[in-house]
This record gives structure tokens, sequence and C-alpha cells, in this order.
């Protein structure tokens, strides 16, 4: 099996997001079975993309050896660019904890033979 890597871009390299991470990803090291290469990037989706169509949030190589996660979240603006607020630590963690839940799943019910874990 292999390591989880990620990468995070935008606000969520705040130390009040990143603090978090290492801790966070160890609960899905061994989560994806045989997965060689299992890949999360976080991401801030900018002002002038906000509502367009984004990255699919999970992908898997056809032998499942692939597995690529993307999580994006956004700040809110006012009607003159400025920064309104942008998502709290803990909404970021529940909306993540809830895809890398998904990217379990769907990787289990993709791939039974190769999760070791059951």
């Amino acid at each position: 099996m292999g390591k989880l890597k990620y990468t995070v871009n935008g606000f969520m390299k705040d130390m009040a997001y990143t603090a978090y991470l290492p801790g966070f990803f160890n609960d899905y090291e061994d989560s994806f079975g045989e997965a060689e290469s299992i890949n999360v990037e976080l991401n801030e989706i900018p002002m002038t993309m906000i509502g367009k169509t984004q990255k699919k949030s999970i992908t898997f190589s056809e032998d499942g050896l692939k597995v690529n996660i993307y999580f994006s979240d956004w700040r809110e603006y006012n009607s003159k660019g400025k920064e309104k607020s942008k998502p709290t630590p803990q909404s970021v963690f529940e909306s993540l904890k809830n895809l890398m839940n998904k990217a379990v799943s769907e990787y289990n019910d993709q791939f039974p033979n190769k999760n070791e874990n059951g």
C-alpha cells in the first residue's frame, strides 16, 4: 500500500487548517487497499471560478493502484471583491472527512479484492 500524500493551496495553507492535516490523514493511510499512490489536493476555488464546473473530486486508475482526491472550498466576497469570510476549520474538516469517507467507500465498492482491511 502506498503512502498518502497531500498538497495544500490557498487559504487552507493557514495554520488553523494545516496543523491538523497530518493526524487527520493518518486515519486514512490504510484505507485504500493495495493502492500505491494516494494523492489528496486541497485547493481554494478562486472568486472567478465559484459556481463553475470543478475537477471531479475522486478518481481511481483502472487497476486501483492510483487514487486522486480533489477537495476545494472558497472564501466569500462582498460586491466590491473584498473578502467577507472564509470557511471555518471545523466546516472544512467536516466536508473533507465526508469526501474522504466517500472515497474509501467508492474504492472498496470498485475494488473489493484490493482491500486488505476487509
